[in-house]
């Protein structure tokens, strides 16, 4: 019996902007502060990749979008590759 795989395709566009050349951030509101990047904040931005992607259609294109180990995976890999700038 020979069964026919069903085929998906998505578009997908590729964003860059230069971030040198944007201008200045607005203030913060009251009791907010700027940070830098520690490695203790990887599985907290993981949570935040999973939850703004889990139930979209990322989650379809890139499965480690869609739970929250491959999230802590994919920031794992973002902050370990060559560029990353903390």
């Amino acid at each position: 019996m020979a069964t026919t795989a069903s085929i998906s395709y998505f578009k997908r566009y590729k964003m860059e902007v230069d971030l040198g050349a944007l201008p200045p951030p607005p203030p913060l509101p009251v009791g907010y502060a700027w940070g830098p990047w520690g490695d203790g904040l990887l599985e907290a931005h993981a949570e935040v990749l999973f939850r703004s992607f889990h139930l979209e259609i990322d989650a379809l294109v890139f499965p480690s979008l869609g739970n929250r180990d491959g999230c802590s995976l994919l920031m794992s890999a973002i902050r370990r590759k060559w560029g990353f700038v903390p």
